[in-house]
């Protein structure tokens, strides 16, 4: 497939034609006893590289410890390339060596270093990674797959100049993005910490003591036994590592051998007794409303005036919880591990009164919602630069040069 309307003063050119392919590698006779730091496919993701900490002797080094770069290279991961395992070598790459799995593209115009690793992310060159994959039987490009890929190309330098640069402040702005989204991310998992267990307290509460109770004392068990239905129902599950609930909106009644369940309702703390000691426990919200569960998803409520569930929302993720939970859950490994109920009841732990609990979820719950809203418009930002990027490599919009 080519691109069809380009402008005028533009062509499309083989890879090779602007840019040389895997240019230098390490020589077969190499002192073995040299040492470089190694990348591997893993050390690439997404504009990216993470470089090595530890060096390797070239005896010691994987045999596709091979390809060399130069500053300014492209690195492009030719195994399952639609992951998008490319970066620019922004850094003096000397005493580095990069395994075969990479192709290192370096431009034969330095100044071309943006606009074709702009276009490695541009939806033609997907088309390509596709293409060129089908019914092969391991997903990787070969050294003549990636010479032979088409790229849009101005004639004009300082055009393609412009496109990279103006592409290249997108890029920065969303990583910009990202990296507050995970500055607020670590703050709020060090607030929750904090707040949760009474090391950080809010002013108004400060001469509040927190009281040692039992689980069942903010807690109550309260299955609500149904009959399955007859046509296709929701249901629910509960992820490890405290990952919160997930839905599945179409369960077929014939695919749950049982004839009853359980009704979750929001605000109900839910634990999966097959993997709590893997932290399968959080707190129904508005989404998971109706769910059917089967026994194996206790649900337990929020004693009234007692303990608020925008509080335990956060409560059930803390390490303490994890390791309590594993000791309540005897047993082997897997289904053979299960919760014992009756002491998981018993757990203890100091609790604030109830305004507090609602003070702290509610502050939570500010942070977490400051997070999703950031968390959108990273993405918005996503879409805008593919809708942008789509315009720009392929001359439907133009740059003044």
């Amino acid at each position: 497939m080519k691109i069809s309307n380009l402008p005028s003063d533009w062509e499309e050119k083989r890879l090779r034609d602007v840019a040389l392919i895997n240019s230098e590698t390490i020589a077969e006779k190499t002192n073995s006893g040299n040492r470089f730091y190694y990348q591997d496919l893993s050390s690439v993701d997404n504009g990216k590289i993470t470089p090595a900490v530890e060096q390797v002797r070239l005896a010691d080094a994987p045999s596709r410890a091979r390809r060399k770069a130069s500053l300014g290279d492209l690195v492009m991961s030719t195994v399952r390339p639609y992951l998008k395992g490319f970066a620019r070598v922004d850094f003096d790459p000397e005493e580095f060596v990069f395994s075969t799995g990479f192709a290192i593209v370096s431009p034969k115009c330095e100044k071309d270093s943006e606009y074709i690793y702009q276009n490695l992310f541009s939806g033609y060159f997907d088309y390509q990674f596709y293409a060129s994959l089908v019914g092969s039987s391991y997903p990787a490009l070969n050294s003549g797959d990636v010479e032979a890929l088409r790229i849009p190309y101005p004639r004009c330098v300082r055009e393609r100049i412009s496109i990279g640069e103006i592409l290249r402040h997108w890029d920065l702005a969303i990583e910009s993005r990202e990296n507050l989204i995970s500055q607020k991310q670590v703050r709020m998992k060090g607030l929750m910490q904090k707040l949760v267990s009474g090391e950080v307290r809010f002013s108004e509460f400060e001469g509040a003591s927190w009281r040692e109770q039992m689980l069942s004392d903010q807690l109550k068990e309260t299955p609500r036994k149904v009959k399955k239905p007859d046509v296709a129902f929701k249901t629910a599950g509960v992820r490890c590592h405290a990952r919160g609930i997930f839905a599945k909106p179409d369960m077929q009644p014939d695919e749950i051998a049982l004839d009853e369940l359980f009704e979750i309702k929001a605000g109900d703390v839910v634990v999966n007794i097959s993997f709590a000691w893997e932290h399968a426990i959080a707190v129904a919200d508005e989404s998971h409303d109706g769910a059917l569960v089967s026994h194996r998803f206790p649900t337990f409520v929020c004693r009234p005036n007692v303990a608020a569930s925008s509080f335990f929302k956060y409560f059930v993720r803390q390490p303490r919880m994890r390791y309590d939970l594993k000791c309540v859950s005897p047993g082997g490994a897997g289904r053979n591990r299960v919760l014992n109920k009756t002491d998981f009841k018993k757990l203890r732990y100091k609790f604030p009164g109830y305004e507090e609990q609602i003070r702290i979820g509610s502050f939570l719950d500010a942070c977490s919602e400051e997070i999703t809203l950031l968390e959108k418009q990273l993405e918005l930002l996503k879409e805008q630069k593919k809708s942008l990027m789509q315009k720009l490599l392929t001359g439907k919009v133009r740059v003044k040069v």
